[in-house]
């Protein structure tokens, strides 16, 4: 999605063809050219396109004190559809979990205790790779920790602390819209879904909890009850209408990377049926098997 020229001139930057300074004035034209279109497009909302990001989040990582990057290795390199991705790993020297519940041992989880979080999918990777891993509770809890995320043989030190307020998760973020413009937007988001031939017994699918995003979830759900059909599988974060879902029997399981409020949190706990995977299960190409591989629907 990046102009050819801006494409030739990072590809001259990491060979050391051309300066840093160089480089800053091919993605500014790039910009200049690109934000002129958009506005004679008519554009009211206009974007520079990013052009100066590299690599997503990573670009961010750079930028922070304490941060050691690294090329990985060959047998490290990521492969998607044909392609591979940018050689560049992020060394991990501490991981700082926090926890709602733990054993002395440093086996933990966030599923249950005074102050639930829900899933730990992504510190489940983080401790893995840290040369050193830090879990911290407000519940120590007898051993050995009932459904724990993270386990003892990744855990260095476990610290006994206060780790934060529950009931402000979630609070602003997982709501339905009311907006008129973004219902219509869900409600075409929906139709495409119905008429895509995806929409049947037993379809998977990944949302996001946005205001938009719950708003489609919520006409998913009215759709799937009007024509008696039951998904296989949700993926990824969840929000109440995914749990809600996952109890009245119109999602068979949901594997659950991220917890969105403190209703899915507890549904995590006490419902089988929702699965905590990590966040290289969820997404990691170079896996045998990632879940997202089996999706049919995202929105």
């Amino acid at each position: 999605m990046r102009p050819r020229d801006l494409k030739i001139a990072r590809e001259k930057f990491s060979k050391g063809e051309i300066s840093e300074e160089e480089l800053r004035e091919v993605e500014d034209r790039e910009k200049e050219k690109l934000v002129k279109k958009q506005k004679e497009a008519g554009l009211k909302i206009i974007s520079d396109g990013e052009f100066r990001r590299f690599w997503w989040h990573y670009d961010f990582f750079w930028g922070l004190k304490g941060i050691e990057k690294y090329t990985l290795a060959e047998d490290e390199l990521i492969h998607f559809h044909g392609e591979t991705l940018r050689p560049d790993g992020v060394k991990i020297d501490v991981a700082f979990v926090g926890a709602s519940s733990e054993d002395e041992f440093g086996n933990a989880t966030g599923a249950y205790g005074k102050n639930v979080c829900g899933t730990l999918s992504y510190p489940m990777i983080d401790v893995q790779y840290a040369t050193k891993s830090i879990v911290i509770t407000d519940n120590l809890v007898p051993y050995p920790c009932e459904k724990w995320s993270v386990t003892q043989d990744n855990v260095d030190y476990v610290v006994v602390d206060e780790i934060g307020d529950a009931s402000k998760i979630g609070v602003g973020a997982a709501r339905i819209s009311n907006r008129p413009l973004d219902l219509e937007i869900s409600r075409q988001v929906i139709d495409v879904i119905k008429y895509s031939g995806y929409f049947k017994e037993g379809f998977s699918f990944q949302t996001g909890a946005g205001a938009i995003a719950i708003a489609c979830t919520d006409f998913l759900r009215k759709e799937m009850e009007k024509e008696g059909i039951k998904a296989s599988f949700a993926l990824g974060g969840v929000t109440t209408y995914i749990s809600e879902m996952l109890e009245e029997g119109l999602i068979q399981n949901v594997l659950a990377v991220q917890s969105f409020d403190a209703n899915s949190a507890k549904v995590l706990f006490e419902n089988q049926r929702m699965i905590e995977i990590d966040s290289g299960k969820y997404a990691n190409p170079n896996l045998k098997g990632c879940s997202e591989t089996w999706l049919m629907l995202v929105y």
